[in-house]
């Protein structure tokens, strides 16, 4: 079709002596050269947003040592660290929460660093935010729960044991990241063996 109708559009010349017509495809290839540098271009954008949320190995090394000692500090708050009767952090919740940042360091592509911090439950959040993508995750002692949402739909929520924390979570915020950045993503409930709707146990 796009030929169609550059061909339409080109000049149509008969030859003086000849009973030939001569079609000039200047217009017709200045439409595909458009065609091309347009799709070109629109590729290393699209590259681009896509591998910015790709994390250097060494970053991932590093992002994963300050992590693990943020929530060893964590761990170390006493009673009512908030003074409304926090909870402390359990050494559980702690284990739990520094095994997930081996997920991370250990994922594919690895994620941003998270924001880590302790809720008055005495669970252990990590959150991520970008201009168009909100996660965030929970863990306590035998549970986790958590959300990603993108600005191009509502929250997807998940949530399980936390000895059965694995890749997926890795997987499905990492992925509304990069996906967000190009084109909005679909992202679909993820179930787990956990029964929902159930409060993180501490």
């Amino acid at each position: 079709m796009i030929a169609e109708n550059a061909i339409t559009e080109g000049f149509y010349k008969r030859h003086p002596q000849s009973n030939s017509t001569r079609v000039d495809l200047t217009p017709i290839f200045a439409a595909w050269s458009d065609i091309a540098n347009t799709a070109v271009g629109q590729f290393f954008i699209l590259a681009e947003e896509v591998t910015s949320y790709f994390v250097p190995v060494a970053t991932r090394i590093e992002q994963a040592k300050s992590a693990r000692l943020a929530i060893k500090e964590l761990a170390n708050l006493k009673e009512n660290w908030d003074g409304y009767g926090a909870a402390p952090i359990s050494e559980q919740t702690r284990d739990n929460a520094l095994r997930f940042v081996s997920l991370i360091e250990a994922a594919p592509y690895g994620l941003p660093a998270p924001e880590i911090g302790p809720k008055p439950n005495g669970t252990i959040s990590f959150e991520w935010e970008t201009p168009r993508v909100e996660a965030y995750l929970e863990i306590g002692n035998t549970r986790y729960s958590g959300f990603v949402t993108t600005d191009q739909q509502p929250p997807a929520l998940f949530e399980g044991f936390a000895d059965s924390m694995d890749q997926q979570i890795v997987a499905v915020v990492g992925t509304a990241m990069s996906l967000a950045s190009a084109h909005p993503a679909s992202i679909t409930e993820i179930h787990t063996a956990a029964p929902k709707h159930e409060h993180l146990a501490l």
